[in-house]
């Protein structure tokens, strides 16, 4: 949603926001909003980011913030001034801004890609004073408030933008296609077809901010993405998925390594388990949004869960991966489906469908046949990957 300076379009579009709470407020009269002593007023341009509780998910996190990645690249296409980079203010509930403020965190990683060193990631209540000093400095700065509970230091009155921006996320994907952004951009064309060039501009700064200069070319490593807990394999099904992928690696050279993304994974490390893969293998879940920092061309094979589909990480997310995807072939079905619905309209009319089929609350279990059918796939990703390398080096 845009909001532009525009008189005739003052009155629908400015909405009044006590910023110590989270959410916009309702609509006021221009004149008399305009007028009012206790509003306070922030010059020329922001955008502003109104995060939740759903961004404590790092691929719901990565698709809002990785938009603001894409926003600053290419300010034009969204009414901003193409001379500056413009100030950013996040608004964003304590649990989020606790993380923000703890290095090692993923949240905290990303934070710093995006922002660089701009961000002012230490929160404070909006409306705060503090706050409002950060933003007045200037364009390029990234400031974080913190909405909700608690609500002290709280200053009074309302805060108004002169011109702001409300951005969203991006959906079932991370990064923006060249042909989607505004015509001075030039195609990259990299590896696999188009590469976009947002996801090249990421590959840049992870290498520069997080891997210290280091290249993050295609190695002869494949990585499995382990989860536990919440949607992870039966254990039998683990062990054999694990012999598979140790016959693999021994087949084709390549090292084999297993992660499991958690929280008390530093975030550099997580960044380094796939900075170098050729070869990424886990089941559908937000661990996948880590691909975003494997190299272009790599490929990423995705389980899904029976009769379970999801689109988030084709290609890596749009980062200009080869993508293959196996759906386990046998499991049940969601009790409660009504004779005559089909698996998709139950998902799409029930949460508890959803999450059924997801199996976010059951382990998954593989058979001969799925073994068999994701052995295929990574035979084919391994083929298509090194033939390419092959190809380039040649």
């Amino acid at each position: 949603r845009r909001v532009k300076n525009c008189r005739e379009m003052f009155e629908r579009n400015m909405h009044e926001a006590k910023l110590g709470a989270a959410g916009l407020g309702p609509e006021w009269d221009a004149q008399e909003f305009e007028t009012r002593e206790e509003a306070r007023w922030v010059a020329g341009e922001t955008v502003v980011f109104a995060f939740g509780q759903t961004e404590l998910n790092i691929a719901h996190f990565a698709a809002a913030l990785l938009f603001l990645h894409h926003l600053r690249l290419h300010p034009s296409s969204y009414t901003l001034p193409n001379t500056t980079d413009p100030r950013v203010l996040i608004l964003a509930p304590l649990a989020l801004t606790d993380l923000f403020a703890t290095p090692a965190s993923w949240h905290a990683g990303m934070l710093r890609l995006v922002a660089g060193s701009a961000a002012r990631p230490d929160p404070a209540p909006v409306l705060a004073e503090n706050v409002l000093r950060e933003l007045a400095l200037g364009d390029g700065r990234v400031v974080v408030g913190q909405v909700g509970e608690p609500p002290a230091l709280e200053a009074p009155g309302k805060v108004c933008f002169r011109r702001a921006v409300y951005p969203a996320f991006l959906k079932a994907r991370y990064f923006v296609g060249d042909g989607e952004v505004a015509a001075e951009q030039e195609e990259t064309r990299q590896v696999v077809g188009m590469v976009p060039g947002d996801a090249l501009e990421w590959r840049w700064k992870v290498k520069n901010v997080v891997m210290d200069g280091a290249d993050g070319g295609i190695e002869r490593r494949v990585v499995y993405i382990a989860r536990r807990k919440r949607r992870e394999f039966e254990q039998e099904s683990e062990t054999k998925l694990g012999q598979l992928l140790s016959k693999f690696a021994v087949k084709h050279h390549m090292q084999l390594a297993t992660v499991v993304f958690n929280s008390s994974l530093p975030f550099r490390a997580q960044v380094a388990a796939l900075w170098t893969a050729g070869v990424a293998l886990g089941i559908h879940g937000a661990n996948l949004a880590n691909a975003v920092f494997m190299p272009p061309g790599a490929a990423l094979v995705e389980i899904m869960p029976f009769r379970f589909n999801h689109d988030m990480y084709t290609a890596g997310g749009g980062a200009g991966l080869r993508y293959a995807r196996w759906n386990v072939s046998e499991g049940e079905d969601f009790p409660g489906r009504i004779k005559g619905e089909s698996v998709e309209e139950c998902i799409r009319g029930s949460k508890k469908c959803k999450k059924f089929y997801r199996s976010d609350h059951r382990k998954v279990r593989l058979g001969e046949r799925d073994l068999e059918g994701v052995k295929s796939l990574l035979e084919e990703s391994v083929a298509a990957v090194f033939s390419r390398a092959r190809d380039a080096g040649a």
